[in-house]
């Protein structure tokens, strides 16, 4: 075997991958991103890029796989986004809660936080879509004067999100899009309770980990 052929799986429901398209500007994203996208040195897209968000765009849920550094961040963080800005705001009452993100991305480290908002600050650059971060072992105040500006994107461990979902700081109403990064670690350092506690009690979300509904499987490896 060649080391450095890729191979890329697809298993789910009308999974189509006929006619993959090589960068960017050919998977319709807006022109906003492509600039970003641009000034961040990407043109074509990698493997797993190539495959998500296709599936994301056509509003499909998805589970990846691919290994550290393949783009992993931007193949989900961008079609969402560019969902985002076609769509606007969501139109429903929050309830005065200072926070009310559009997109959850649940991670389980502090080190994964860093690195998603880094790459999301890139990315959302001048589109008027903020993402913040919150997660454990820092002090609460710099994470609440955060919130209270409001969020459309956020990125937080599960407990401390807990925390904050308790102090009415958060509503989980106005979320669409739920991505769980790194979801085998989330759940190896014992956060499956907190993520039921999550999906089931303040989201009502659709997806109940790990089933997940019309699923996708992408994976990806050298």
């Amino acid at each position: 075997m060649d080391s450095g052929t890729l191979f890329v799986s697809l298993n789910g429901n009308k999974i189509e991958n006929t006619n993959i398209k090589e960068n960017f500007k050919e998977v319709g994203l807006h022109e906003m991103l492509l600039n970003n996208l641009n000034k961040m040195n990407f043109e074509k897209m990698t493997p797993i890029q190539k495959n998500v968000i296709p599936i994301i765009t056509e509003g499909n849920d998805v589970m990846a796989c691919s290994q550290t550094g393949s783009g992993k961040t931007i193949a989900f963080l961008s079609p969402i986004v560019n969902k985002m800005l076609n769509e606007g705001p969501p139109n429903i009452n929050l309830e005065n809660f200072p926070s009310a993100p559009v997109a959850l991305i649940l991670i389980p480290t502090r080190e994964l936080a860093e690195q998603i908002y880094k790459e999301g600050r890139k990315l959302l650059h001048q589109t008027g879509v903020h993402i913040t971060k919150i997660y454990g072992g820092v002090p609460h105040d710099s994470q609440i004067r955060e919130l209270r500006e409001g969020t459309d994107i956020l990125v937080a461990t599960p407990g401390r999100l807990i925390d904050f979902l308790n102090s009415k700081l958060i509503t989980l109403k106005a979320v669409k899009y739920l991505i769980l990064d790194e979801a085998d670690r989330i759940l190896d350092l014992g956060f499956s309770d907190q993520l039921n506690t999550i999906t089931l009690n303040y989201g009502k979300f659709l997806l109940i980990f790990p089933y997940i509904n019309k699923k996708f499987i992408i994976k990806i490896k050298i």
